[in-house]
C-alpha cells in the first residue's frame, strides 16, 4: 500500500535501477537460451523462478519511499537475528528424530525418550551445531541473514548512541556482533564465516583513509589468515581442508574422488571446468547445469552425485555453463558495480550487501531456488531503504533552526 501511495524515483534514485535493468536483460537472455537448451522444460522452469525475482525486486529498487522508517526496519532485522538464535538453541535441544529421519540422515544414537514417545538427539555439541540446523534450514542462506543483521547493528550504532549513550550502544553492538558471529560458526557454514571476515575487513578499510588504509588492509590479511588456519584445525567442517587435502586439488583424480577431493564442491568444479568448449560460447540453456553435470557424474561412476543431481554450487560458474562466458562476466560485473549506482549515503551499505551476496554465490547456486531469490530481494530492499529515507535533522540543527 505504501509503495503504491507514493513511489519515489527522482534523478538521484534512478541510478538504483541499473541493477534491475541488468537483471531484466539477464532474464531475457535466459528466455532466449531456450532455443538451444539441452532441456527447454528446465529452462522455462528456471525462467519462471527468476520472473519472481524480477517482480519482487521492483519494490526493492523503486517503491521504497519516505514513509518508511529505516531505523525501525533495521532494528527489527537485528532483533529478528537475535531471536532466531534463541529458536535455534531450542531446536538444538528438542527437535525430534523424525525430522532427521525425513531427510534420510544416518542413524544416530538416541537414549532420551520424552513422555510422548519421541526420541531426541542426545549428542549435543555446543561448539558445532551445524548438522541439525542443516536438517531444517540451509546454513548458507541463514548465515547471509545473520551477516546482514550484524551490518544493520553497526549501521544503527550512531542512532543508539544518541538515544541510549555511547557506552550502552557500544555494548549492545558488541554483544550482537559476538552472538551472531558465534552462531555463524555454530552453523558450520564455511562460506558464512569467510563472509564475516571479509565484511569486517571492508568495514575497517572503508573507515580509514590514506596510509592507514594500507596498514589496516595488511593487518586484516594477517588476521584473516590466522583465523582461517585456526578454523581449519579446530572446526570439524573445516578439518577436511587440511594441508594434504589442499595439495590434492592440484592432482585431482576422478576415479578416486573420495580420497583426493578436499570437498564435494572441488570435484564438482573440476567436472564443470573439464570441457569449457561445451558452453563458453553461448551456454547450454538456463536451468540445465544439473543435466550437464549429471552426465559426467555417470561417466565417473559417482552414484551419490547422480542421486543428488548436484548443480555447480557456484552461481557465476552456473551462468557460464548455462548462458556462456560473456554472460557470466556481465553478471558478476553487475553485482560488483552495484554500489557505484547508489547515492553516496548508501554506497557503503550497498558495498556490504553486494560483497555478502557475491561471496555467497561463489559456493552456491544462489539464484536457482526461491530461498536465494527472496534473500537477494530483502538485501536490496535494505540498501534502498537507505537511499529513499529522508535524513533526519540532528538535535543541534533543530536547536539552531529554533533560534
Amino acid at each position: 500500500g505504501r509503495w503504491l501511495h507514493k513511489p519515489v524515483l527522482d534523478a538521484d534514485r534512478k541510478k538504483g535501477l541499473v541493477l534491475y535493468i541488468g537483471l531484466v536483460v539477464w532474464l531475457l537472455w535466459e528466455m532466449l537460451s531456450s532455443l538451444w537448451s539441452l532441456s527447454p522444460a528446465s529452462t522455462w522452469a528456471q525462467v519462471g523462478r527468476h520472473i519472481n525475482l524480477a517482480v519482487m525486486i521492483i519494490p526493492a529498487l523503486w517503491g521504497v519511499n519516505q514513509h518508511y522508517n529505516k531505523t525501525t526496519i533495521l532494528r527489527t532485522l537485528v532483533l529478528s537475528g537475535i531471536a532466531s538464535v534463541v529458536v535455534y538453541m531450542m531446536l538444538r535441544l528438542w527437535i525430534p528424530n523424525y525430522a532427521i529421519a525425513i531427510n534420510k540422515w544416518e542413524t544416530f544414537n538416541y537414549d532420551v525418550i520424552d513422555p510422548w514417545g519421541f526420541h531426541f538427539y542426545r549428542n549435543i555439541d555446543w561448539l558445532h551445531m551445524d548438522d541439525l540446523l542443516f536438517t531444517i534450514k540451509h546454513r548458507l542462506y541463514y548465515t547471509v541473514f545473520l551477516a546482514m543483521s550484524i551490518a544493520a547493528a553497526w549501521y544503527l550504532r550512531h542512532e543508539w548512541a544518541q538515544r541510549y549513550g555511547k557506552a550502552l550502544a557500544g555494548v549492545f553492538v558488541a554483544l550482537t556482533t559476538i552472538v551472531l558471529s558465534v552462531t555463524v560458526y555454530w552453523t558450520g557454514s564455511r562460506a558464512g564465516l569467510i563472509n564475516l571476515i571479509v565484511l569486517a575487513a571492508l568495514a575497517l578499510i572503508t573507515a580509514v583513509k590514506g596510509w592507514r588504509r594500507w596498514v589496516v588492509a595488511g593487518s586484516t590479511i594477517v588476521v584473516t589468515a590466522a583465523v582461517l588456519v585456526g578454523l581449519i584445525h579446530f572446526h570439524p567442517r573445516f578439518q577436511i581442508l587440511q594441508h594434504d587435502n589442499l595439495l590434492s586439488l592440484f592432482s585431482f583424480d576422478a576415479q578416486d574422488v573420495t580420497n583426493t577431493a578436499a570437498d564435494p564442491r572441488i570435484a564438482i568444479w573440476h567436472t564443470a571446468l573439464e570441457s569449457p568448449k561445451d558452453y563458453l560460447c553461448h551456454g547450454i540453456g538456463a536451468g540445465c547445469t544439473a543435466e550437464y553435470l549429471t552426465h559426467h557424474y555417470e561417466q565417473y561412476g559417482w552414484t551419490e552425485y547422480v542421486r543428488h543431481r548436484y548443480n555447480s554450487h557456484n552461481q557465476v560458474l552456473c551462468e557460464a555453463i548455462e548462458l556462456g562466458g560473456l554472460a557470466a562476466l556481465l553478471f558478476l560485473a553487475l553485482w560488483c558495480a552495484f554500489p557505484r549506482t547508489q547515492k553516496k549515503s548508501a554506497r557503503r551499505g550497498a558495498l556490504y550487501v553486494s560483497t555478502i551476496l557475491v561471496f555467497s554465490m561463489m559456493t552456491e547456486n544462489f539464484l536457482s531456488g526461491i530461498e536465494g531469490i527472496v534473500t537477494v530481494c530483502v538485501a536490496l530492499l535494505l540498501v534502498q531503504i537507505n537511499v529513499s529515507s529522508p535524513v533526519l535533522p540532528s538535535a543541534t540543527a533543530t536547536c539552531h533552526e529554533a533560534h
